[in-house]
């Protein structure tokens, strides 16, 4: 055995006594709360100590421990665990102007409920109102031309072809009236729906860009999403309406399901973007960091590989008896959920089973101290 490998025995060694000694200390903690119980009457789980406890991933038959960096090894870390995110309303929108000029009016402040429609700016617009107006008098000029020619051309006092590029010119002056017109009504920047201004982004007198954002509106009527990118390892798994949790930043829980997955992960980080619905958005405000957790990394799990030959350390089977046994899972609220296995034998350090989610979390270490109903705490 050389010198490193030593060292790394030695520091999982130290670990885990240091682990067991906390387990003990919680254990002797359960066991005065216990005491003061009533005689045959069960002790609640809410007023239990938080016991420190080990965890693994359930694994698949044919995955043995996941290198690492692999997506078995991404789907096994994300298990139960969260990720970073962002609030806004299912309908929100940055607006800005489709032309440039300078903000002549801003009559909008943050927090202003409009309806759709309503003045939101204006750009200052002298100069496509000039534009329009000499476009217009181009249109009638040409079209007076092309009147002439066209007459001319009946009487045969002018070619056919004449009074064809004539009426031509008439078109092109036609269109490019309306493209002014256009342009002097993009000067004026109107609520696309019904909603509240939640943010500003320029200042009047400013000088904008086409498409530069200047106000961001929100119907705050529309559901309240979460926005998170996690590893394609873990939304494949996903499916729409699944069960979640968003922690806001607050630290308050909130229920959530799965609205929509993308269909394709970014190119430059391999992640793919997943946005849960909140049951409630009351207390959240649109652009607020938040963390998610998926049900398809918890016990919630879909179930098709429930069926499937899993793997777990032995060491987390509890009461085990030819071919039944149990074991402890952590919840979504990080509670201590015993539940039935199926065993189908040991490999090594490894218990043969079926009958959880593949990702799931069950309790290695301190799995014996472990009452159902319980709060934990995950150590490494």
């Amino acid at each position: 055995m050389n010198g490193v490998e030593h060292e790394r025995r030695g520091t999982t060694a130290r670990t885990r006594t240091v682990l067991a000694a906390g387990l003990a200390i919680a254990a002797i903690a359960a066991a005065l709360v216990w005491g003061r119980a009533s005689p045959g009457e069960p002790t609640p789980p809410a007023s239990l100590p938080v016991l420190p406890v080990q965890v693994a991933a359930v694994l698949p038959e044919e995955g043995q421990e996941p290198a690492e960096g692999s997506a078995l090894a991404s789907t096994a870390a994300a298990a139960g665990g969260w990720f970073a995110a962002v609030l806004h309303h299912d309908r929100e929108a940055r607006l800005g102007f489709r032309v440039p000029g300078r903000l002549s009016s801003l009559p909008v402040r943050i927090g202003d409920r409009l309806p759709a429609g309503a003045l939101l700016a204006q750009l200052d617009p002298a100069l496509y109102a000039a534009a329009a107006e000499r476009a217009a008098a181009d249109y009638a000029r040409v079209s007076r031309t092309a009147e002439r020619t066209s007459g001319l051309a009946r009487e045969g006092a002018a070619a056919a072809a004449q009074a064809s590029d004539a009426t031509d010119l008439s078109r092109a002056a036609a269109a490019g009236l309306a493209a002014s017109r256009t342009d002097l009504r993009d000067t004026r920047l109107t609520m696309p729906f019904a909603g509240t201004v939640i943010e500003r982004a320029a200042e009047q007198g400013e000088v904008v860009s086409p498409g530069q954002p200047v106000l961001t509106v929100a119907d705050t009527a529309s559901p309240l999403l979460a926005r998170a990118q996690v590893p394609a390892a873990v939304a494949v798994g996903l499916q729409q309406g699944q069960s979640g949790q968003v922690r806001l930043a607050d630290g308050q829980l909130r229920s959530a399901r799965v609205l929509r997955v993308a269909g394709a992960a970014d190119s430059r980080t391999g992640l793919v973007t997943v946005e849960l619905a909140l049951a409630s958005g009351a207390g959240a405000i649109s652009g607020a960091p938040a963390s998610v957790q998926l049900a398809a990394a918890s016990e919630t799990a879909a179930t098709p590989g429930r069926s499937r030959v899993l793997r777990i350390p032995a060491e987390a089977l509890l009461e085990a008896q030819g071919h039944r046994a149990s074991v402890y899972v952590i919840d979504l609220k990080g509670r201590a959920r015993r539940r039935p296995v199926e065993l189908l034998g040991l490999v090594d350090r490894d218990a043969r089973i079926m009958g959880l989610p593949v990702g799931v979390r069950v309790i290695t270490l301190g799995a014996g101290f472990v009452r159902d109903g319980q709060r934990v705490e995950v150590t490494r």
